[in-house]
């Protein structure tokens, strides 16, 4: 699902807040998803970048962070949840078995552009992502392809509503 309020001008500037609850992960995100907004020509940052974890709360902190980095919009990803599979085999004596060949995962992300003007959320999606895991696969990995597949939508959709204009060669004609 996906919903907006298409803005007078694209936003050009962006900065991307990764909410997860593993903070090994936040600046992995954060770079997946910048990296898809320069290739189609936006400007973003990252908040482990720019803003001190203890005064996120602070929104005066906030609001000079955006001012002085002159950000227009926050993407934020929020990580809602992953629901774990185990899948089980049968055994020779006719019981069941866990299976340690995989895991089906499903991940569930809820996006915002938020307007820093206004403080308003203008577009929103919910995106859950779908695999099956390897056990011995690293959970770095696998989320890193999560995130290249979930990043690669969201800037697309994001070109498709208006919200950001394509410079960039990778997401020309869109």
């Amino acid at each position: 699902k996906t919903s907006a309020q298409v803005p007078a001008l694209a936003y050009k500037k962006i900065l991307v807040e990764a909410l997860v609850p593993h903070p090994d992960y936040k600046p992995m995100l954060e770079d997946i998803f910048r990296y898809y907004l320069q290739e189609a020509g936006v400007t973003s940052t990252s908040a482990t970048e720019i803003l001190d974890p203890s005064k996120v709360g602070n929104t005066t902190y906030l609001q000079e962070r955006m001012q002085h980095y002159k950000i227009e919009a926050i993407l934020q990803i929020e990580y809602q949840h992953a629901a774990e599979r185990t899948l089980y085999t049968p055994t020779p004596k006719g019981s069941w078995a866990r299976s340690w060949a995989s895991q089906d995962e499903d991940r569930s992300y809820i996006l915002k552009l938020i307007d820093v003007q206004t403080q308003q959320t203008i577009w929103t999606s919910e995106a859950e992502v779908k695999s099956i895991a390897m056990l011995d696969d690293n959970e770095a990995d696998i989320l890193s392809d999560y995130s290249k597949a979930l990043a690669d939508k969201t800037v697309k959709a994001l070109l498709k509503s208006g919200m950001i204009q394509a410079t960039g060669k990778m997401f020309e004609g869109l």
